[in-house]
């Protein structure tokens, strides 16, 4: 029986006997690499969301120093080979997968706006002590982009709707935009269906744009981009389509 599926199914029997989850969270990174096709690390991403420190830890293990705040070369040559080490390939792919739950989250619950300020503030001051502000937008946005939604399935949620309003911080909300659309990943169609994938996310987008854009002006517009950019790339599916016709 293959290791993995013998550590993930312990891991899983832990958790079914109500085992603390920071204790989880620890055996889920120190196996990361061994489950890193096999078991989502449920008990660490509920950790990132309620502990900004475990969060900012996997960051600097992605990220340098910002190159112009004069780090000292011990410090940049000590994260350059953390950068090239298997912790920031097990670092990456938890983050890439950390979907649910929100940042502020307690127990996998929705967080409240003042959870999720709190959170987003602790990681603005701690990567900013540890010279890392400008990936700050970068690694905000991937980490409110989650898939939860409000229960009418509005993109993004209360919560973070809130959040954006409050810091009123323009790259977070276009690095949001970015990550939400890159979770998209691969599509597949067949040759002559052209953009109606993706019109049917921008009319989606759009509708969600005019739901909240009273009151979230910053999430309406965010919302009425994506639809803009899926239109656009619907364009290019029809064209695609059209020039497989003309064949």
């Amino acid at each position: 029986m293959p290791r993995q599926y013998t550590i993930g199914r312990l891991l899983d029997r832990l958790e079914a006997a109500g085992a603390d989850n920071t204790l989880l969270a620890n055996l889920e990174w120190f196996y990361q690499p061994l489950l890193e096709h096999s078991r989502r690390p449920i008990a660490l991403h509920r950790e990132l969301a309620r502990d900004p420190a475990r969060f900012i830890g996997l960051v600097s293990s992605m990220y340098r120093p910002d190159p112009d705040t004069g780090a000292n070369s011990a410090d940049e040559e000590a994260n350059e080979e953390s950068a090239s080490s298997r912790a920031f390939s097990a670092a990456w792919t938890v983050l890439r997968e950390w979907r649910t739950p929100l940042p502020g989250s307690v127990n996998g619950h929705l967080p409240t706006t003042e959870d999720m300020l709190r959170w987003v503030e602790s990681v603005r001051e701690m990567l900013t002590a540890s010279d890392r502000a400008q990936v700050l937008p970068i690694v905000l946005g991937d980490a409110l982009s989650g898939a939860v939604a409000d229960e009418d399935g509005t993109w993004p949620s209360e919560p973070v709707r809130d959040v954006l309003e409050i810091l009123g911080d323009a790259d977070l909300d276009e690095h949001l935009a970015i990550a939400r659309m890159n979770q998209r990943g691969v599509t597949t169609r067949g040759l002559y269906d052209g953009g109606t994938q993706e019109r049917a996310l921008a009319d989606q987008y759009s509708a969600a744009a005019d739901r909240v854009r009273d009151r979230w002006p910053r999430s309406g517009a965010l919302l009425d981009g994506l639809s803009r950019s899926y239109r656009d790339d619907a364009r290019r599916e029809d064209r695609s389509a059209e020039s497989h016709g003309d064949r």
